[in-house]
């Protein structure tokens, strides 16, 4: 009987067990199966912008000197001083047109001046003094021709001998010779006086020679000589780089060759100016290193880097562009509208971007275990992710020609912490700033 007993209460006692472990489960499956909480998360939204947009091609190169001059003296001389005497000439330093340069020891090609100045002097007035002689002798050639003409008239009407007649005419003779003397003495004169004026004007030049002068504005690149040296006609004294035009050199590739064509205009970005506008103040927003450039020159073979090295002449009135600066080329290819997402509205999932957009309605799917699922319509905001595969980068916003289905409102903020499908709360709807 004892032993009955122990048997129903070990059975009684599974049963209870297996009963509590079934309540257990359910009770688990039923948590398991609870429907989700749907939250709204609180975004902000914009309308999806359109813009016009300039698709430009970019080419970099350095800027060079258009014209290089070397500048020397036509004569042999000491250099006696390279400037002023109050400001030495130095590399980098900016000339103007007609600016002294350099000198030779000048004392030395004006004296020389003046002794031909001296020599021509003395050669005029001996030349003044022939002349003088030579009216002299004409006048006395007019006399002895008009006696001998009235000699011979009272020959003829035998009013005089022979013998005047004669003595007449060795008169006019003797003056004839004097005249002729006279004309070579002036003559002799003359030449002296041509001789010593050409000395002149080759000691004139020779003064004018000894000082250097800046042919036009540049920037001096090289002094490869001092004062004191001695230096012969041709020997480089100082290298000028003309600045009122400059040239870009691009390296292009084969591929891009097309794009550019001689004639062409395109806008040149200088680095170096846009870091000057930011040290005065303005924070490198002003266009003052954008300048406009002409393509000059389109090689018809390449380099011997396998570029081809196109030519942008630059103006350069202002002397801020210099050799060696770096520039960036730009060319407009086309103008097209297209729709604006700010880099800040975008998200990333893996490599891909991607970016949410609001929409109205929604259908939410419950599963009830066992029981089965349910679909609830819901008619409220949800944010729907949309991939973007083809887009323009432009500064910080992704550029897409087309518009995706439904994609008007744009989240720009709170779309970290979205999901797709997921509801959500609109706060407010900026207004769209599209540029024009």
């Amino acid at each position: 009987m004892k032993t009955r007993l122990t048997i129903i209460a070990v059975f009684l006692l599974l049963v209870s067990a297996v009963f509590a472990i079934g309540i257990l489960n359910a009770a688990t499956n039923q948590a398991a199966h609870k429907p989700p909480m749907l939250r709204a998360q609180v975004v902000r939204c914009a309308p999806l912008a359109r813009r016009m947009h300039q698709f430009k091609e970019s080419f970099y190169g350095l800027i060079e000197a258009e014209r290089e001059v070397d500048m020397a003296f036509q004569i042999a001389g000491r250099v006696s001083l390279l400037g002023s005497e109050s400001d030495e000439l130095e590399e980098n330093d900016l000339v103007r047109k007609g600016q002294q340069l350099a000198m030779l020891e000048p004392d030395r090609y004006r004296y020389s001046k003046m002794i031909a100045e001296a020599g021509m002097q003395e050669a005029q007035a001996a030349m003044a003094e022939q002349s003088a002689q030579l009216a002299d002798a004409k006048a006395r050639l007019v006399d002895a021709e008009q006696n001998l003409e009235r000699a011979k008239a009272l020959a003829a009407q035998n009013a005089v001998n022979v013998r005047d007649v004669e003595e007449r005419q060795r008169d006019y003779d003797v003056a004839k010779a004097a005249v002729d003397a006279a004309q070579a003495r002036l003559e002799a004169a003359e030449a002296r006086y041509n001789v010593a004026r050409h000395d002149f004007n080759i000691a004139d030049i020779a003064v004018q020679d000894a000082t250097l002068t800046a042919p036009r504005d540049a920037i001096v690149a090289q002094v490869p000589v001092e004062v004191g040296q001695m230096v012969q006609p041709g020997e480089a004294i100082v290298k000028l780089v003309d600045i009122g035009t400059v040239k870009l050199v691009l390296g292009v590739v084969e591929s891009r060759l097309p794009l550019l064509e001689q004639g062409q205009e395109v806008f040149v970005h200088v680095d170096a100016l846009r870091t000057r506008e930011r040290m005065l103040g303005d924070g490198g927003q002003g266009e003052g290193h954008i300048r406009r450039g002409v393509v000059t020159m389109v090689p018809p073979s390449a380099s011997e880097t396998g570029l081809f090295n196109v030519e942008v002449r630059l103006d350069n009135a202002d002397g801020k562009l210099r050799p060696g600066m770096i520039g960036r080329a730009e060319v407009l290819l086309a103008e097209r509208p297209m729709y604006v997402i700010p880099a800040d509205a975008a998200v990333r999932d893996g490599r891909r971007i991607a970016a949410f957009f609001v929409s109205t309605g929604y259908e939410v799917g419950l599963d009830l275990g066992d029981v089965g699922r349910v679909a609830i319509n819901q008619p409220r905001d949800v944010a729907r992710r949309i991939y973007i595969d083809q887009y323009t980068i432009d500064k910080d916003a992704y550029l897409i020609e087309q518009a995706p289905p439904g994609a008007q409102r744009l989240v720009i903020e709170g779309q970290s912490r979205l999901a797709d499908n997921q509801p959500v709360l609109v706060v407010s709807d900026a207004q769209a700033s599209a540029a024009p």
